[in-house]
């Protein structure tokens, strides 16, 4: 088999100590009116915001991880709409804290202050694009030209020589034009492209849910464009679990297709993928996804200081203001919490996953009221992948070594209005648990923020 550590990576210190990734929403101020904003963005920038001070103060506490120090986002709203922006890249870089801007597609990203973000050290750029054409991708960021200011931005910012991310929000809106944009980020290049998989907040409550089985199938999709472009999911830290899977049939010869249960969405996108032939030529190596979840590995504070453990999970443990981010991330009681797998409740708690997936946090609280229970996108039965003994071998070198905690079945609430759940009711009641993975549900018509160098309370990991 291949080397097992290779499978998933582990995060290089202990995600106890310290995140591999800060995410800072500068501001909530932005002209668009994405429809799956969690921050739920307003045109005017908010008086509570950290101003310039309590901001360089913010980038010290980042620094005082230690050295390397986590990666620094600044994302927002859209954090052009800061007249400081650059001031506090470059005193980033001063005090030893890589900065990335994660801005909006908007006429802002002009050459000039482009230009003006890299010479001041922004270490990367992360770019949303949820369309493949115009009319896909403005509807859903609702003011059009968005899409040729992001393809225009991002082709600048690739001639400067500066790291791009693209983040693509997935939805029902574009579910079936994905392998189109992952065609454009072949052929305009970019460092990394990121799937996200939405979480029910802010305006993103209104969106429709995906079904278990159509989530399977895109997560498959995204692990095989990984030979294309390089590629990661945000908020579905159950593509990990997907990778190992794929990893052991791989080494057996086996076809995943059938193994998995996989559904008609995977066999359209793949069609699709070969039809742009985006599946054949010269392959590059898969990226092994990052084992980082919230809280453990990732922080997210607000532009008002309060610190969360992820952009879509709206519960606080502080703020930066009063308590400095390294104790907040250290000892508060919700980021420990979520560093300990035996809390996890149905499915999940059970799972042979759990250390090195742990479900989507966000998603759990923002459709139970549970921040530890079982992930509502995913369908895998624990123990129904029929091959654990070569499991065994992979999880044993991707899983983090923690302190053992015994799985549990129920979950603890954080507040008694949440009951404790045995096991997790699927998100709609006619998409049920697959053994493997069942079989997508039939198609639905189309109706309708991570950052550079790695993967975000009501916003996401970060992409908007």
């Amino acid at each position: 088999m291949n080397a097992a550590p290779r499978a998933v990576r582990r995060q290089r210190h202990d995600p106890g100590e310290r995140p591999f990734i800060v995410i800072w929403e500068s501001t909530r101020a932005c002209p668009l009116a994405c429809l799956h904003c969690r921050a739920e963005a307003v045109p005017d920038r908010d008086p509570r915001e950290l101003d310039t001070a309590a901001a360089r103060d913010l980038l010290r506490q980042v620094a005082a991880f230690g050295h390397p120090a986590p990666l620094f986002v600044i994302t927002g709203g859209d954090p052009f709409q800061r007249p400081d922006l650059t001031e506090l890249i470059a005193y980033g870089r001063e005090t030893g804290v890589r900065v990335a801007v994660s801005p909006s597609g908007t006429p802002t990203l002009t050459e000039e202050r482009l230009r003006a973000v890299h010479a001041a050290g922004a270490s990367g750029l992360s770019l949303s694009l949820d369309g493949s054409t115009a009319g896909l991708h403005d509807a859903f960021r609702g003011v059009p030209g968005v899409f040729r200011w992001t393809l225009d931005a991002w082709d600048t910012a690739r001639a400067l020589g500066m790291k791009v991310q693209i983040n693509t929000t997935v939805t029902r809106h574009n579910l079936h034009d994905l392998p189109d944009i992952v065609r454009l980020v072949a052929e305009h290049g970019a460092m990394l492209w990121s799937a996200f998989f939405l979480v029910p907040t802010g305006r993103g409550r209104r969106l429709g849910v995906l079904t278990p089985g159509e989530v399977e199938d895109v997560l498959n999709f995204v692990h095989d464009v990984g030979l294309t472009v390089p590629a990661k999911t945000t908020e579905a830290h159950h593509f990990r679990r997907v990778v190992l899977q794929r990893r052991v049939l791989a080494d057996r010869g086996e076809d995943h297709v059938a193994a998995l249960g996989l559904g008609p969405l995977y066999r359209e996108l793949s069609a699709r993928t070969a039809e742009l032939g985006l599946a054949a030529g010269a392959r590059r190596v898969r990226r092994p996804p990052l084992d980082v979840n919230a809280g453990r590995g990732f922080v997210f504070v607000s532009h008002t200081g309060s610190v969360h453990p992820s952009g879509f999970l709206p519960l606080g443990a502080g703020n930066v203001r009063k308590r400095p981010l390294t104790e907040i991330y250290r000892d508060a009681e919700l980021f420990t919490a979520l560093r300990d797998p035996g809390r996890l409740g149905g499915r999940c708690g059970a799972c042979e996953f759990r250390r090195v997936c742990g479900g989507s946090r966000s998603r759990a609280y923002g459709v139970t009221g549970d921040p530890y229970a079982e992930e509502p996108w995913c369908g895998y039965v624990p123990g129904s992948f029929p091959h654990q003994r070569e499991l065994a071998a992979l999880l044993a070198g991707a899983a983090p070594v923690q302190p053992s905690a015994p799985p549990r079945t129920t979950a603890a609430p954080v507040q008694p209005s949440a009951p404790p759940r045995t096991t997790a009711a699927p998100v709609q009641p006619s998409a049920p648990p697959r053994t493997t993975a069942a079989p997508a549900l039939p198609l639905v018509p189309l109706c309708t923020t991570a950052a550079p160098g790695g993967k975000e309370p009501h916003r996401a990991q970060h992409p908007r």
